[in-house]
């Protein structure tokens, strides 16, 4: 997590979560194809921070 000098800001804050990584959650089988299991996966990665920041934004 990124230190700031100051109190950061709401938008700072989900600026610096949307560019960290999300986890798979552990329910969700893996794909065997690497390739497409790699596109997939960060395709499932984007929309769970997306729907996550618009959440709290909420």
């Amino acid at each position: 997590m990124k230190q700031y000098d100051h109190e950061p800001t709401i938008s700072e804050l989900l600026d610096q979560f949307q560019q960290e990584d999300m986890e798979i959650p552990s329910f969700m089988p893996q794909i065997r194809i690497p390739i497409v299991g790699k596109i997939i996966n960060n395709k499932i990665k984007a929309a769970l921070r997306d729907t996550y920041v618009s959440l709290i934004i909420e």
